[in-house]
């Protein structure tokens, strides 16, 4: 038995970063994932294309998609699970004045097809997008 990663850049109409406009949402590319990880986390990134104002958040959705009534057409989820949110305001814990933000999230081992849905909270800024999932494996 070992233990194995694999990393799968999430990517956006064949792109690996996406500019979410101001008070609105993106969808990335479908991601198919490993069967029986033992772990997964997407680590994003956020950066905002402006001066950053309170507010300027990112919220993190994972949308499963699955053919529950095996119909042969699978569909996304109306739900969305909360993985997490990005903050570009204010300063980091050196003082500095920041306009990216990064950040690791669990993402649960149930899912097997989905998508990343990236909803910006800015009030007039674009904010950039980007994320890789791990899995890490142990067979």
């Amino acid at each position: 038995m070992a233990w194995s990663r694999n990393e799968i850049d999430i990517t956006w109409a064949s792109a690996a970063t996406k500019s979410v406009a101001a008070a609105a949402d993106e969808a990335s590319d479908d991601v198919t994932l490993t069967a029986g990880p033992w772990k997964r986390e997407i680590m994003a990134n956020v950066n905002n294309s402006g001066t950053p104002a309170s507010g300027d958040i990112v919220r993190l959705y994972w949308q499963a998609k699955s053919d529950p009534g095996n119909t042969g057409t699978p569909r996304y989820a109306k739900q969305l699970t909360l993985i997490g949110v990005l903050d570009t305001y204010g300063n980091d814990s050196f003082g500095d004045a920041k306009d990216d933000a990064a950040g690791v999230f669990p993402l649960s081992s149930e899912f097997a097809t989905g998508r990343l849905v990236a909803v910006s909270a800015a009030a007039s800024n674009a904010i950039v997008v980007s994320a890789v999932l791990t899995e890490t494996i142990y067979s």
